[in-house]
């Protein structure tokens, strides 16, 4: 329930984060479902709103700059 409560409270931020490197909104919806997974996976579960969206924006870069090389070949 806290991942579902803090992701909805976050996602459409993290879309923006995702935007900001992409600018596709086709790799951009990619990448917010890898995001949203690994942050299931492996996020912080304290209930800290400003810990989940840090996390959330770190794996998002990460995610995203993967991506973006992946549109430049």
């Amino acid at each position: 329930f806290v991942f579902t409560r803090q992701w909805t409270r976050h996602q459409l931020s993290v879309r923006a984060y995702l935007v900001s490197y992409l600018g596709n909104s086709t790799a951009v919806d990619d990448c917010i479902q890898d995001v949203a997974l690994v942050v299931w996976q492996k996020g912080p579960w304290d209930g800290d709103s400003s810990a989940f969206l840090g996390y959330c924006l770190a794996c998002a870069r990460r995610i995203a700059l993967v991506a973006r090389k992946t549109l430049c070949e």
